[in-house]
């Protein structure tokens, strides 16, 4: 039997020792190449603990622009390939208001985490 004072001993212990480790890095995906993904980008360079990792858009030759702007390693032609990427946790959804539902709806079905900067859907 765990007494009290142990159970909270190692509990702390537990802690400090996450604690101590860095925080994982949270590995970003921007969906649109417009002005406002880029804001966000910048922002995201900014942010400790953030990395953009792709970026998607409708043509490919956007996206690869935004990608050497930004240092963003990877661009993707449409959104289908970067929902399978497994590497992505989070994507932010920077198109025209008129796509986020579709591409949030996308985008979670593959199981990622989604950041949506305005209604899903009008």
């Amino acid at each position: 039997e765990v007494k009290p004072k142990e159970a909270l001993r190692i509990f702390w212990q537990a802690t400090n020792a996450r604690m101590a480790q860095p925080p994982r890095e949270t590995r970003w995906a921007i969906v649109g190449a417009g002005l406002i993904s880029a804001d966000f980008a910048v922002a995201l360079e900014l942010t400790p603990g953030a990395r953009v990792i792709a970026v998607a858009a409708r043509l490919l030759s956007k996206a690869k622009a935004f990608a050497a702007k930004h240092g963003i390693p990877v661009a993707y032609e449409g959104y289908e390939e970067l929902a399978r990427d497994p590497n992505v946790d989070i994507v932010y959804i920077g198109v025209v208001h008129p796509v986020h539902y579709e591409c949030a709806k996308l985008m979670l079905a593959a199981g990622k985490a989604v950041l949506c900067e305005k209604p899903m859907c009008m």
